[in-house]
Order: C-alpha cells, then structure tokens, then sequence
C-alpha cells in the first residue's frame, strides 16, 4: 500500500472508530444514568458512579472496535473505487523522481489551458528542438541550479528530446523529455530564465512536450516552488511508486 492510500484509510478507520466511541458513550448515558441516580440517593455515591463509568466506556470501547472494523472497510472501498477511477483517467503509473529522494510528487500532466494565467509569450521567442548541453548548462547556472557536469548532461540529452526556447541567440527556456515510446512519457527537467518567467513560455513548452509524447505523461521532477503552475495546467499528483534513497536495500 503506498503512503498515500496508507494515510487515508488510516483517517478514515481513526475517525470511524472516534464516532463508534461517541456514539457508544452518548448512547448509553441514558441507560447507565439510573445506576448513578440510585447511587446518590442511596448514598452510594461510588458503586453508582462506578457502573455509570463502566455502562458509558464499556459501550463507547465495544463500538469503537467495531467502528474500526467498519472504517477499515470503507477505506478499503475507498482505495479501490479510487484506483479504478484513476486507471480510467490513465494516471495509474511511477515514477522515480531522484537517486537522493526519501519521497517524491509526481506529476500527471493531462494539458489543458482551464484557469491559466493571461500572459502570452513574447512573439520574438522561437520554439524548436536541438538544444546544445552547454547552452542548457548556462540556463541552468542562470537559474540558481548550481555548476553542471556539461559532459553527463550531454551524455544524458542523447537519450531525451530536448525542446527548447530562445530569444534570438539566447536560450531562455528548457524542457527534456524521456519516452519508451509506447506506455509512458516522463519530463525529466523544465527549467525558464529567471527574467523570462510569468511570460507563458514554461506552458507553451509542456504543451509542445505533451503533443510529443507517447501513452502517458508525468514531470518527474518539478523545481521548488513551482507547484502552482504545475497545478494551473490541470495536473493532478500521483503518489504511488518507490524511490531508492540513501538507506534503500534495493540494489
């Protein structure tokens, strides 16, 4: 079960179980509630209270066991209505977001332009593909990711299609896509010059990818901070999956 499945189901049996012990605890009052009258009038005080206490929890414990029994399924209902609902929309998949990562967010990328932003991209930017390592490593120093290994990044962009953005000579925006070519297409990188932002070219770029791509589309990976826009595009997270970290036995 992944972590997000796991989290819910166990919500929803914790609340389930909650309510049985409410409704086990208030149900009962009434009936436990003569005990305690008699025990006041017949000055004991203690054997009354004493029933009252074990009336009152004794029925919230017994419906909370059940309740928990009861949330248990719901969740288990829950789960699988969910999957089935998520197969349909062809969002059911993995990905691996990084070698250092504990967890990750993928993101399924169904394109749409519902909710965007007004903002258009400049009419001087060109779209096309070949994009050269060192000019992506430039882009990428230019927007705070730090030095580049430019002969790995090279080695790595004969595997993906790499689509990218200029203003004249400049590159200002960045996309790589991986595809099996058949079940899944991921964008492994997406990445816009910081003075080129809010100008529509990180869309027009996950567009162009989408109408390349094969199967199903993800983002792998998204930049800190950029949540928004991947959400403004209609993508929707996807949490099932595993990612070797640092103390992963998988080899």
């Amino acid at each position: 079960m992944s972590e997000f499945y796991s989290l819910r189901r166990n919500a929803i049996t914790d609340v389930s179980a909650f309510f049985g012990f409410v409704i086990g605890f208030l149900g009962s009052a009434p009936i436990a509630y003569p005990y305690l009258q008699v025990g006041f009038q017949s000055q004991e005080i203690v054997k009354g209270f004493a029933w009252f206490i074990g009336i009152t929890f004794g029925s919230g414990v017994l419906l909370a066991v059940l309740g928990l029994g009861v949330g248990r399924a719901i969740g288990w209902l829950w789960e699988n209505s969910h999957k089935v609902v998520r197969r349909a929309k062809g969002q059911e998949f993995a990905i691996v977001a990084g070698p250092s990562s504990v967890g990750f967010t993928p993101y399924v990328a169904p394109m749409s332009t519902r909710g965007l932003p007004a903002d258009v991209a400049p009419s001087s930017i060109r779209y096309a593909a070949g994009v050269g390592a060192q000019q992506l490593a430039d882009l990428l120093t230019r927007s705070g990711a730090g030095a580049t290994d430019v002969a790995r990044l090279e080695k790595a962009m004969t595997h993906t299609t790499n689509i990218g953005a200029w203003d004249g000579a400049r590159l200002v925006g960045a996309l790589r896509l991986l595809s099996d070519g058949y079940e899944w297409s991921v964008v492994t990188d997406i990445i816009v010059d910081p003075e080129y932002r809010r100008r529509g070219i990180g869309r027009e770029l996950m567009q162009r990818a989408a109408a390349a791509s094969a199967g199903k589309f993800a983002v792998a990976r998204i930049p800190p901070g950029t949540e928004g826009f991947f959400r403004r595009l209609d993508a929707l997270p996807a949490y099932d999956g595993f990612v070797r970290g640092a103390k992963s036995r998988l080899q």
